[in-house]
């Protein structure tokens, strides 16, 4: 498992943690006065497109549009 994002809100977190597939969890941590919450889960394209990381759906539109 690796550390896919880092969450300021706690429902944040646990709508991200029900999106991805596999082996997840949420940790709570403090930094300084605030806490933040660290999705743990697979490294996989299927988890990252879920939590709409690096605009994946963006990129597919565009390779979308260059093979068409």
């Amino acid at each position: 498992m690796k550390i896919l994002n880092i969450y300021d809100d706690k429902d944040d977190a646990a709508e991200a943690l029900n999106k991805i597939s596999g082996e997840k969890k949420v940790v709570s941590d403090r930094e300084d006065n605030q806490i933040i919450y660290k999705l743990f889960g697979s490294a996989t394209w299927s988890n990252f497109h879920q939590i709409d990381m690096f605009n994946l759906k963006e990129l597919k539109t565009v390779v979308y549009q260059k093979v068409c």
